[in-house]
């Protein structure tokens, strides 16, 4: 899945991909990448990368995703 916003300083874009486990012993993931960039961009954006290990139990603010900055 992918989301853009606009806010009147920034454009905000998010890419989520899941990916089924690969074997009887391992889980489901899913990958996020955020980059927010200001809208009269004077600097490189600074992307950053989230690994979920297993969606389906995350709770947003009590599991943590693996990952930061690129």
């Amino acid at each position: 899945m992918t989301v853009l916003a606009l806010t009147p300083t920034r454009l905000v874009y998010s890419h989520t991909d899941e990916h089924p486990a690969e074997d009887s012993e391992s889980r489901p993931r899913a990958e996020t990448s955020t980059e927010a960039n200001p809208v009269r961009q004077e600097s490189p954006p600074w992307p950053s990368a989230a690994v979920v290990p297993d969606p389906a139990a995350y709770v947003p603010g009590v599991n943590h995703a693996v990952g930061g900055p690129c």
